[in-house]
């Protein structure tokens, strides 16, 4: 966040106004902008700062913004390592789930295939059934007719 400073000039004319930066955490000044005069006076007051404490307040600023800067780009460098590292472990954990779906799919088609194949042996083995009980069932009918042909050779009243 940027603060626009107006310093104590003669008129408003003469000298751009001095900004500073605040961090966001920072709710107040810094130190070396807190003692710059922010008063409407002019420069010919006596309660107004000379030019060497202007540019040492100045200096001063300059220093605290390159420091936290150089703070933020640290915090940057570091963030931005574990946001990395953690974007290289969820593509390896991505990476290994993918293989192992790729597997339990392959253990899958595989299964499906044995279970194809012995539903196939089983409807074999239901038409060799169907076809038996049809000739047992003639057979049977067979042996039911020859009953009742007769008893002892001889006709049975019907």
């Amino acid at each position: 966040m940027i603060v626009q400073e107006a310093l104590p000039l003669p008129t408003q004319w003469d000298r751009p106004p001095v900004l500073s930066f605040i961090h966001p955490r920072q709710r107040l000044l810094p130190a070396p902008l807190a003692r710059l005069d922010t008063s409407t006076t002019n420069a010919h007051d006596e309660g107004s700062l000379d030019l060497d404490a202007r540019l040492q307040a100045l200096t001063e600023s300059l220093e605290l913004l390159a420091n936290v800067h150089s703070d933020a780009e640290q915090r940057h460098a570091r963030e931005m390592e574990d946001i990395r590292s953690e974007g290289r472990a969820f593509r390896g954990d991505l990476r290994r789930a993918f293989a192992m779906g790729v597997r339990e799919a392959r253990n899958e088609r595989k299964r499906r295939q044995e279970w194809d194949e012995k539903i196939t042996q089983l409807a074999a083995a239901q038409l060799v059934t169907e076809e038996k009980l049809q000739h047992l069932s003639g057979t049977v009918d067979a042996f039911i007719d020859s009953m009742r042909s007769g008893v002892n050779g001889k006709q049975r009243p019907q």
